[in-house]
C-alpha cells in the first residue's frame, strides 16, 4: 500500500528531474492515503515558468521511476478557467499495481493552487520534506467532514466540482463522513452524455445505450 513516505520519494525524484523546487504532489493521493482510501493516481504539479523543456523532463522522470509515458497533451484545452494557468500534462503508466502518475504543468506556485482547491479535505500536498495541510484541510479531517469551499464560480467550474463530489461520495462513506455546503452542487442538473451513433453497429445497441444513460 502506498504511503506518504513513498510520495516524498517520488517528489524528490521529480524535483531532481525537473530541476525545480516548485513541484509538489497534491490533492487526491495524499488525501486518500491519510484516509486509508484507495489511491487512483498520483498528481504532480510543477511550475512551468521554471521548466522550459517540460516534455524532455517528463521523459527523464518517467525513466527514473520505471514508468512509460502513454499520453502528453494540453491540459483542458478550450476551458476558459484553465487558459493561462495550465500548460501541458503528461500521463505515466507505472509497472504492476502501482497507481499511474500524472505530471501537470501550471504557471504559478503550485502551493498557491492548493489553497484554491474546491474541497477542504483535498487541500493537502507532499514535498520531500513531508506532508502539509491547509487549516481547512485540518478542520475537515478532525471533524470527518468534506466541505465544498467555492460557491461563486462559473458553470464549467461548478460542473467539475459536481463530478469531484460524486467521486468523493463514491470513495468516502456518507455514513462516516459529513458532506458540508454541497447544496449548490446537488441542485445542478446531471450532465447529459452525448452518444455517437457511429460507434454502434445497429439500432438495438444504440437504444440500449440511451436506456442506460436516461434510466
Amino acid at each position: 500500500m502506498l504511503t506518504i513516505e513513498d510520495l516524498k520519494g517520488i517528489c524528490l525524484e521529480a524535483r531532481a528531474s525537473f530541476e525545480t523546487v516548485q513541484l509538489i504532489i497534491a490533492g487526491g493521493a495524499p488525501r486518500d492515503i491519510l484516509s486509508k482510501a484507495p489511491v487512483k493516481d498520483i498528481d504532480i504539479f510543477v511550475n512551468g515558468a521554471y521548466v522550459p523543456h517540460f516534455e524532455e523532463c517528463c521523459g527523464a522522470f518517467a525513466a527514473v521511476i520505471g514508468g512509460v509515458i502513454v499520453n502528453s497533451e494540453a491540459h483542458n484545452q478550450g476551458d476558459k478557467d484553465y487558459v493561462g494557468r495550465f500548460g501541458r500534462l503528461c500521463d505515466i503508466k507505472m509497472p504492476g499495481e502501482h497507481p499511474p502518475v500524472q505530471v501537470i504543468q501550471l504557471f504559478e506556485d503550485p502551493v498557491d493552487d492548493v489553497n484554491r482547491y474546491d474541497f477542504g479535505l483535498s487541500q493537502c500536498f507532499v514535498t520531500p520534506r513531508g506532508l502539509f495541510m491547509t487549516p481547512k484541510c485540518i478542520e475537515d479531517r478532525m471533524s470527518m467532514s468534506i466541505t465544498y469551499m467555492d460557491t461563486d464560480k462559473g458553470n464549467a467550474a461548478l460542473r467539475r466540482s459536481k463530478r469531484r463530489l460524486a467521486h468523493l461520495r463514491a470513495k468516502y462513506d456518507p455514513d462516516l463522513w459529513l458532506f458540508n455546503n454541497c447544496e449548490q452542487l446537488d441542485a445542478m442538473p446531471e450532465e447529459v452524455t452525448i452518444v455517437n451513433e457511429g460507434s454502434f453497429t445497429d439500432a438495438d445497441e444504440l437504444m440500449a445505450a440511451l436506456d442506460r444513460i436516461f434510466k
